[in-house]
């Protein structure tokens, strides 16, 4: 949306991603006003605002050239999409296949991706959420995460246990002290 047209201009095709950043630098735009001579894109900086009318921006002018801008046609070279993005453990076990995620809308980062489970591994459980802090590595073919699994031992119950505190509304066992008077 355009605010010195008062509408829509173009629509998003899809994000460019910088997976060594794990941010949104820029969109890919399509639409009967975007110049259909060369690919124009949004950069995420000339973004004003997010509303549920989509991303608002001032004026056309706003979009440019991927090749005009020397960081995003880099990124667009490596070709990262990461949805479908294979996602592994530092261990190697495979855990699905990326098929969402979340951003933070202030910085376009990513803050969460959200992962569909293989079909066996995914009965009872059918998608994983990891932050971006569980992301150890993203490459060409896959995102290796932190995924440990704590163990917890649990110690026995101990049958010798005798509590520490007296309950005031439990009878004494311990018969009144008398006194050398009767």
């Amino acid at each position: 949306m355009s605010l010195q047209l008062g509408g829509e201009i173009a629509r998003t095709a899809h994000p460019i991603i910088d997976p060594t950043k794990l941010k949104i630098i820029a969109y890919q735009l399509s639409g009967p006003l975007v110049d259909n001579q060369s690919e124009n894109v949004l950069m995420t900086d000339d973004i004003r605002e997010l509303s549920p009318l989509g991303l608002i921006i001032d004026s056309t002018d706003d979009l440019v050239d991927p090749a005009d801008v020397i960081h995003v046609s880099k990124v667009l070279k490596h070709d990262f999409h990461l949805i479908g993005h294979k996602v592994i453990t530092k261990k190697k076990r495979h855990l699905g296949r990326v098929i969402d995620f979340t951003i933070d809308s202030n910085t376009f980062s990513i803050y969460q991706i959200i992962v569909k489970r293989p079909f066996i591994a995914g009965i009872n459980d059918p998608e994983l959420t990891f932050n971006r802090s569980q992301i150890i590595e993203v490459d060409d073919e896959k995102i290796i995460i932190k995924h440990d699994t704590q163990t917890v031992k649990i110690e026995p119950l101990q049958t010798d246990f005798q509590p520490s505190y007296i309950n005031p509304f439990r009878k004494s066992e311990v018969p009144a002290e008398t006194t050398d008077a009767d």
